[in-house]
């Protein structure tokens, strides 16, 4: 504000006459005038509240400028002013806001957007031209450029070695690595690709996919042992184990409880052949080394549609005789004849059996 102790007096006057030689006047008003009071770096305003007509703006601080309020108005010293109009700088591209560790602003605040670069884009709050980049500070003194867009359109996010991580405190994030070339977790089993109603479209993998703890080293899909691929039934009720293998090698399709192909010691295993209807086949892979069921996990019943050819024997074993067939139909079984003696006997639907064979 304009201080009262500044005044403007004339130097001299004379009653004598103007003299151009000397700095003296007949007439005040053609006397040098000289400012008196205030500070040094005092301003001079003009004051129409002041006997003079003139005020001091003084009392300014280090840092400070001066700030007009508008016409009719005096004006002030301000750490910090607003301005009303652009901040516009000339030349182009030649002059800092602040500088590095030394006169640095402390907050921008800006409502709209930063934009920075020759030719950068036109929207979005960050506005960078194509091939800047977004470049951080390691722990060793080593800057690396975290995120940048190439000339080819590609979105680059991380150096040679980046963590991305979580903003919560504490929490683990992903790392970028280059050697080997990988995107993994900080910490093991804790992060996820998508959620259940937020999932990848789909997943292309040249090698394999693993796992589980200590899967398998070979094969496109590696499971670890006692896993097992389920599928979910019709209702949406259950999950349905259709292939696992057990803690002792056994491999089982439709879970342990269903049809179980099991086969400890990998001596033989069986295949399933659905190429055409007319080939279709369920045969082992090796000739002759195979069960189908077992004296104590037996198959109910074997029905074949044209024949069953043997090449070797048939044996049964003595039982009590069974019930009489449907119509047009014979069942064959063994029986104790009543005197120790096995007997080879057939029942027909009427009931009636008739002794085939009798052990001699």
């Amino acid at each position: 504000m304009a201080s009262t102790t500044a005044t403007i007096k004339h130097r001299f006057q004379t009653a004598k006459a103007n003299r151009t030689d000397v700095d003296v006047s007949a007439t005040r008003w053609n006397d040098s005038e000289v400012m008196a009071g205030g500070s040094t770096g005092g301003l001079c305003v003009r004051d129409a509240s002041q006997t003079d007509g003139w005020g001091l703006v003084d009392a300014v601080a280090t840092g400070q400028l001066l700030v007009s309020a508008g016409v009719g108005t005096l004006p002030t010293w301000s750490a910090s002013p607003t301005l009303s109009g652009h901040l516009l700088f000339s030349p182009d591209n030649t002059y800092d806001l602040g500088a590095s560790g030394a006169t640095r602003p402390r907050t921008g605040y800006f409502g709209t957007s930063i934009t920075i670069g020759t030719n950068p884009a036109n929207v979005g709050h960050v506005r960078l031209g194509n091939e800047a980049f977004i470049a951080f500070k390691t722990a060793g003194g080593t800057d690396i450029a975290g995120m940048y867009f190439t000339n080819s359109n590609w979105l680059v996010v991380g150096d040679t070695n980046v963590t991305l991580t979580k903003l919560a405190a504490g929490a683990a994030g992903f790392h970028l690595g280059s050697s080997p070339k990988s995107c993994y977790p900080a910490g093991d089993n804790d992060h996820s690709f998508g959620t259940p109603s937020l999932r990848w479209s789909s997943g292309y993998f040249g090698t394999s996919v693993s796992i589980g703890t200590n899967p398998a080293t070979t094969g496109a899909i590696r499971l670890a042992n006692n896993q097992s691929i389920s599928v979910r039934n019709g209702a949406n009720t259950a999950d349905i184990a259709i292939l696992n293998m057990d803690g002792s090698n056994g491999i089982y399709m439709m879970s342990p409880s269903g049809l179980a192909f099991t086969n400890p010691t990998f001596s033989a295993g069986w295949n399933v052949q659905t190429s055409n209807a007319a080939n279709s086949a369920f045969y082992p892979s090796l000739d002759n080394q195979s069960d189908l069921a077992g004296s104590a996990n037996r198959a109910r019943n074997i029905y074949a549609g044209t024949s069953i050819v043997n090449t070797g024997y048939y044996e049964g074993t003595e039982m009590t005789a069974p019930a009489a067939p449907a119509a047009d139909k014979g069942r064959l079984y063994f029986e104790d004849n009543g005197s120790g003696k096995t007997r080879l006997m057939v029942i027909f639907n009427t009931g009636a059996a008739q002794q085939i064979a009798i052990q001699p």
